[in-house]
């Protein structure tokens, strides 16, 4: 059986995809390595992943940090994207994640799997660049909404040095042909268990119900969502809206329905398993989706 050293952004429960993804892919592999470039903000939610997936969490002390600072892994690094187009606060953000970036991919070299895969091109880049250049393995990466949208100059190198490139939309192919140079894009659509909902049960839709799934991050524009609703709720004064989901931002939206007398409107969920996902998903009428 073969080995998969697979690179993401961090290991939390709210990473749905990510946790699919791997928990298939350990079908195929003896096991998984698991290596998160940042760490996880919520580890209340433990990711419910299989038992051939090797949690890696590399914890750097100063003294770590100081020495690879003085490596020509770093060097090269920070001269990459210092010299690249790249946004200034990407520049600055990818400049903090290098120490961390050369120790996966040192300890990548050291396993030296059969394949490597990058869920996300854009920071976790920053490891197929440290590689030993000599590494025989296979490697793939995925380039989607947030790689696209930063363009970062690790991920056009990343792409060069990966055997497959793949996306989930196909309007996304020409814009990573035109990025990476990629000769071959292939397109893989995000699939789902048709036997995880053959199970749920199927509620009486409410007519007044309204739901959103994500993280509570800025980015995904849950105040935003929370703002429409408060004029929804005038409207029609039986409104409910379910949110699903952790982050950092949660106690500040909580205090943004209370402040606009939604509290006993606006239900905060939290993090909450598939099933219980597809129940209130059968019983809400709306879906609000405010994304960036």
């Amino acid at each position: 059986m073969r080995t998969l050293c697979f690179v993401s952004m961090s290991a939390d429960a709210n990473s749905t995809f990510e946790v699919n993804d791997i928990n298939e892919l350990s079908k195929f592999y003896k096991n998984i390595f698991l290596f998160p470039l940042i760490k996880d903000r919520f580890k209340k939610y433990k990711p419910p992943y299989k038992k051939n997936i090797i949690l890696q969490e590399i914890n750097l002390s100063l003294f770590d940090i100081m020495r690879l600072i003085f490596t020509l892994k770093f060097l090269k690094s920070f001269i990459i994207i210092f010299f690249s187009r790249d946004d200034i606060l990407d520049k600055i953000k990818q400049i903090i994640l290098i120490p961390k970036s050369i120790s996966i991919a040192n300890s990548i070299n050291s396993i030296s799997p059969d394949h490597i895969h990058l869920f996300w091109g854009h920071y976790p880049s920053l490891v197929l660049v440290n590689l030993e250049s000599n590494i025989k393995t296979r490697i793939s990466m995925f380039l989607g909404a947030y790689d696209l949208r930063k363009k970062l100059k690790i991920s056009e190198l990343a792409a060069k040095k990966s055997h497959i490139v793949f996306t989930h939309v196909k309007k996304n192919i020409k814009i990573i042909k035109e990025f990476t140079k990629a000769k071959d894009v292939k397109l893989i659509y995000r699939g789902l268990k048709s036997s995880e909902f053959s199970s749920s049960k199927i509620f009486k839709k409410d007519p007044l119900l309204f739901c959103t799934i994500g993280l509570l991050e800025k980015h995904k524009n849950i105040d935003k969502i929370i703002l429409t609703f408060k004029s929804i709720k005038k409207k029609f004064p039986s409104a409910k809206l379910f949110i699903i989901g952790t982050g950092s931002q949660e106690i500040n939206l909580k205090n943004l329905a209370s402040k606009y007398d939604l509290s006993s409107s606006v239900r905060f969920l939290g993090w909450v398993k598939r099933r219980v996902i597809h129940n209130v998903m059968s019983r809400a009428n709306f879906y609000l989706h405010f994304s960036k």
